[in-house]
């Protein structure tokens, strides 16, 4: 009973240790990479690919195949150990070996081969695209909630503070230096902060379930991420080259490796295509053996000698003649099976050339279709290259225009924290009413939020901008 109880202890303890864990950036990167559907997909493509190269690199090997068979003949058929024609009926058996190595495929074998290697470099550019685009996923999304989770501590803040101003809004009416109706304003100011609390919450918990969901986590997970400090990017974004960071994505992402691999694969194909037009040579042979129920072994034949009178005349007088002759004891027995394998071995060697004629331009039309393959891979890198250099271009221009945002908003925020603290002063001297004190402190709240989301998006520009370089991706 003892034990039992230190067991569910135990197991409790670890599920609670489980539960508390936090899961920072890269853990939530490695555990998507471990378990995302589609990268599970792009992990079979590459086995696929494996084993097609394998196999690929063995059509230079031999072909060997064994024959086995057996059965009855009725009726007038040739005897398979014989070759003659007979109307009794037989049993019939049949094995035989045979091979066949190509000598020279136009080029077909060879071109397979090195197409093989390319689609499985290929297969592992595409599951390195999935994981690059997985990994972005979830950092959006990673910042997203950490954006959320600030929001929503601001927003509980400011909720605290409006109930502090309920407090001292009270103290002042009663004290007789504010009127009645001051208390209805900040009654309806700590409901829009409630409401602004609900709505923040809100934002992080569907930002949560958006990350739970690329993790492949189930929503009723007790799931926590950590909250690393987020540090601005210390490098000038402005003295930033377009040129240079295209030229260094075009080096690290495996969607443009992956774009010119498919030109190769499909250049493969002409050749593959073309040696449909060229002859072939391959050299056979086989060897093999028969059996039947009717042959027989005659070297296995018994004798013995028989004495075979005959009467005769000698000189007009009547005598006996004895003449000793073999006669055959018995029936002529059946031939076994392994002598019969053995008498009716046969071998045969021989090579074969085939030339193509005519093939109804079934094969010219594929080496037309190949060579349209290549065309559409070629527009197909050009595609992705634009689209690099595009999605590039955007977000250094969003870098840019996101760090300049980032200034004004530092800027306002200053400027409204400095208001808001000189209307706070002049407020608790009664100086100002309350619908002055809260509109300066709307006015910095307002600043404040604008200030973090700057803050992340800056953040979130510099960092895609990392990414398409080929630097890691992290918060630090």
């Amino acid at each position: 009973m003892q034990r039992i109880i230190l067991f569910c202890c135990f197991v409790f303890i670890a599920n609670l240790s489980y539960a508390q864990k936090t899961w920072d950036l890269q853990g939530c990167i490695d555990y998507a990479k471990e378990r995302n559907l589609s990268l599970q997909r792009n992990q079979i493509a590459i086995q696929n690919a494996e084993i097609t190269d394998r196999v690929n690199r063995l059509q230079f090997t031999p072909n060997v195949s064994a024959s086995l068979d057996g059965g009855l003949q009725f009726g007038r058929t040739i005897d398979r150990t014989t070759n003659e024609f007979g109307t009794s009926a037989l049993g019939f058996g049949s094995l035989g070996l045979s091979a066949g190595l190509p000598l020279y495929t136009g080029g077909r074998i060879k071109n397979t081969i090195e197409q093989g290697k390319v689609n499985l470099e290929l297969a592992k550019a595409d599951a390195a695209t999935t994981a690059n685009d997985i990994g972005l996923n979830i950092a959006v999304t990673y910042l997203s909630i950490l954006l959320a989770e600030e929001e929503a501590n601001n927003a509980r803040t400011r909720l605290a503070l409006s109930k502090e101003q309920l407090l001292r809004t009270n103290k002042l009416i009663e004290a007789g230096s504010l009127p009645e109706n001051d208390r209805l304003d900040i009654l309806a100011q700590i409901a829009r902060d409630e409401q602004n609390v609900i709505q923040t919450e809100n934002n992080t918990t569907l930002n949560y379930l958006n990350l739970k969901q690329l993790l492949e986590l189930e929503d009723d997970t007790d799931f926590q991420i950590s909250r690393p400090a987020v540090v601005l990017p210390t490098d000038d974004i402005d003295k930033y080259d377009l040129n240079t960071l295209y030229e260094q994505a075009l080096q690290r992402q495996p969607q443009v490796e992956a774009s010119e691999l498919r030109i190769k694969s499909s250049a493969y194909n002409i050749e593959i295509a073309k040696a449909a037009n060229r002859p072939s040579v391959n050299v056979f042979g086989s060897v093999n053996s028969n059996y039947s129920t009717l042959a027989k072994d005659f070297e296995a034949i018994q004798f013995e000698t028989v004495l075979q009178e005959s009467p005769v005349f000698i000189n007009n007088a009547p005598a006996t003649l004895g003449i000793l002759s073999p006669q055959q004891v018995g029936e002529v027995p059946d031939k076994a099976f392994g002598n019969q394998v053995l008498d009716n071995f046969g071998q045969s060697l021989g090579l074969s050339v085939s030339v193509p004629i005519y093939s109804q331009g079934r094969n010219d039309a594929n080496i037309e279709q190949a060579k349209l393959g290549v065309l559409d891979a070629q527009l197909q890198a050009k595609q992705v290259q634009q689209q690099l250099r595009r999605d590039i271009q955007q977000y250094l221009a969003n870098a840019r225009a996101s760090k300049q945002t980032l200034r004004a908003s530092e800027q306002a925020y200053e400027a409204s924290k400095a208001a808001f603290e000189n209307t706070e002063k002049r407020f608790e001297f009664g100086a100002a009413n309350n619908l002055e004190y809260t509109t300066a402190r709307n006015t910095l709240d307002q600043a404040e939020t604008d200030l973090i989301r700057a803050k992340y998006q800056y953040v979130f520009d510099c960092k895609v901008l990392d990414f398409y370089i080929g630097k890691p991706l992290n918060l630090n």
